[in-house]
């Protein structure tokens, strides 16, 4: 399996279960609403992404949602282990989305780099 195919795959997936996940914390905590609408606005533009990344053009804005949920899950993470103020919740869970976000934002630059490079060489020969 290509590269460009598993970012797009695991984009898709992961996508849906940041979804449902944050649905199910939802549900059954009593999380302030509007604290989970970044959490579905950038699952949903990885979902559209994931997408129309089938065309080399639009695989910048997987770097850049990658990046944006890294960021989130970063600063959720860390705002969870402040000693004073952090609640502690979900710890491994966080880490664990943290690494997969750092795994897929390498692999989509890769991906960029590869499809720009290939794209530029198609250039040069014609």
């Amino acid at each position: 399996m290509k590269s460009k195919q598993v970012v797009r795959i695991g984009t898709l997936f992961l996508s849906v279960l940041l979804i449902l996940g944050e649905t199910v914390v939802l549900v059954k905590t009593a999380k302030f609403w509007p604290l989970s609408v970044d959490d579905y606005f950038i699952a949903t533009f990885l979902i559209v992404i994931a997408y129309l990344s089938k065309e080399d053009k639009y695989i910048p804005y997987l770097i850049a949602g990658w990046a944006f949920l890294l960021g989130n899950m970063y600063a959720m993470l860390f705002n969870r282990l402040d000693p004073v103020h952090g609640s502690g919740e979900r710890i491994n869970l966080l880490i664990a989305i943290n690494f997969i976000a750092v795994f897929f934002l390498i692999l989509s630059v890769i991906v960029y780099k590869n499809t720009h490079i290939c794209s530029r060489i198609k250039e040069t020969n014609h």
